[in-house]
């Protein structure tokens, strides 16, 4: 991407999707009051990612940063997972999540964003720019992580006594 204002709006949406994200957390957290403070942990990272993007937002139009469309996740693709976090929201209004679900739909998003490599498409020669990148990834990887436990204690069958 040659032009900034693409770039920029290529952030905007990213850091929207991670807004809804954490939103979906929150709400989360209301619905499994027995999680909410794991899913009130998530939500607040999803905030610091959203802001962490904001701030990149900044270097792209000062140059320090630009978009590698080669490793670009698309617009599409993000669009894709905010329909998909907006879906879940109505679920969870609804009442029709169980906490095995929440896990699963939670860990579906963090996972896309591993699979398909979201923090990959920037360009810097910055070495303090490059490692938040990495942290992003890195994040994500911890919440996949994190997800993947807490659903396989969820869906365990209990052991009788």
């Amino acid at each position: 991407m040659s032009s900034i204002e693409p770039q920029v709006n290529h952030v905007i949406l990213l850091q929207g999707c991670e807004e809804a994200i954490s939103r979906l957390y929150k709400e989360y957290a209301k619905a499994f009051p027995a999680h909410r403070a794991a899913w009130q942990r998530l939500a607040s990272d999803e905030i610091q990612h959203a802001d962490w993007l904001h701030t990149l937002r900044a270097r792209i139009e000062d140059g320090s940063v630009r978009l590698s469309e080669a490793h670009m996740v698309t617009a599409r693709q993000v669009l894709d997972a905010q329909d998909r976090v907006g879906a879940e929201l109505i679920r969870v209004a609804q009442g029709s999540v169980s906490i095995a679900d929440s896990f699963r739909v939670a860990l579906g998003l963090e996972g896309e964003m591993l699979e398909k490599d979201w923090f990959r498409f920037f360009d810097t020669d910055s070495p303090e720019l490059k490692r938040v990148f990495q942290s992003l990834a890195a994040e994500t990887a911890k919440h996949a992580e994190t997800l993947r436990e807490q659903l396989e204690e969820t869906t365990r069958p209990s052991q009788a006594c």
